[in-house]
């Protein structure tokens, strides 16, 4: 199956039917993009065997969680905190689908 394929289309979009919060299905396929781009210009010889855009985006979410301490952000009042101060359920306060920041989903893209 390649990428040209109706079915891959179909395939693809079954799995991310499967993301019920459609923020986070949106930043799935932003990560899918970035992915196909990556490979397009060969920016790397190997992403190895499996990528997980999920992942991406949750190591995107950490490093944006990162900057807004370093820079005193919004995020510092839910979840960009010290895991000690966020209680009990250890929970997102800011109610981010995903365990992804709120604040993050609001963020402008940039680079």
């Amino acid at each position: 199956m390649t990428a040209g394929e109706l079915k891959f289309a179909l395939e693809v979009e079954t799995v991310l039917n499967t993301i019920p919060q459609p923020e986070y299905r949106q930043l799935v396929v932003e990560a899918l993009m970035v992915l196909s781009l990556v490979t397009e210009y060969h920016v790397t010889a190997w992403l190895g065997d499996i990528v997980s855009a999920q992942d991406i985006v949750h190591v995107a979410n950490n490093i944006f969680l990162q900057d807004q301490r370093a820079q005193d952000g919004d995020a510092t009042g839910c979840c960009a905190r010290d895991k000690r101060e966020l209680g009990v359920a250890g929970g997102l306060a800011c109610g981010g689908a995903a365990y992804i920041c709120l604040h993050f989903y609001d963020s402008a893209p940039s680079g």
